[in-house]
């Protein structure tokens, strides 16, 4: 957590120093598929995060996400998405959201992202890095997933 807050900070101050023009574009449809490790169970599973945000401008998007993990814990995740391009290629997200797993409890949940992505054509790919901390019968969970993200610009 503490190396991703610290990328993130260098990153935003490297983004200011340099002159740098932001996507141009209305907003993205992505998905990301990758491995996450549950910090409590220490153990693997799939993950999938699908989400839709439009463009606020000088940087900024706004929008809503799925997330999905499977394996021996499963659960769903919905939330907000706030997104910055630290970059036109360097993309930071936040989303408070909450999570309903297959018992349908719910509860709270907070995932911090970073993306680079490398364009092809309206399309860009590229990897992702996901941090989550999710409250589930009564116990604070985490989780850290490593994946690829694909999104498609309109």
């Amino acid at each position: 957590m503490s190396a991703l807050l610290l990328v993130c900070i260098l990153g935003a101050g490297a983004a200011a120093a340099a002159p740098h023009d932001h996507h141009d574009h209305n907003g993205e449809v992505g998905v990301s598929a990758g491995a996450a490790y549950l910090v409590n169970d220490n153990e693997f599973a799939p993950a999938l995060h699908l989400h839709g945000v439009l463009a606020a401008g000088k940087g900024w998007g706004f929008g809503l996400g799925y997330g999905r993990l499977f394996g021996e814990h499963p659960h769903n995740s919905v939330g907000a998405i706030a997104q910055y391009h630290l970059t036109p290629h360097w993309v930071i997200a936040v989303s408070p959201g909450i999570i309903l797993d297959d018992h349908l409890e719910i509860g709270p949940a907070l995932h911090l992202e970073t993306v680079y992505s490398f364009p092809l054509g309206p399309i860009h790919v590229g990897p992702v890095f996901e941090t989550a901390f999710e409250m589930h019968d009564g116990h604070l969970g985490s989780h850290l997933t490593l994946g690829i993200h694909a999104g498609f610009e309109f």
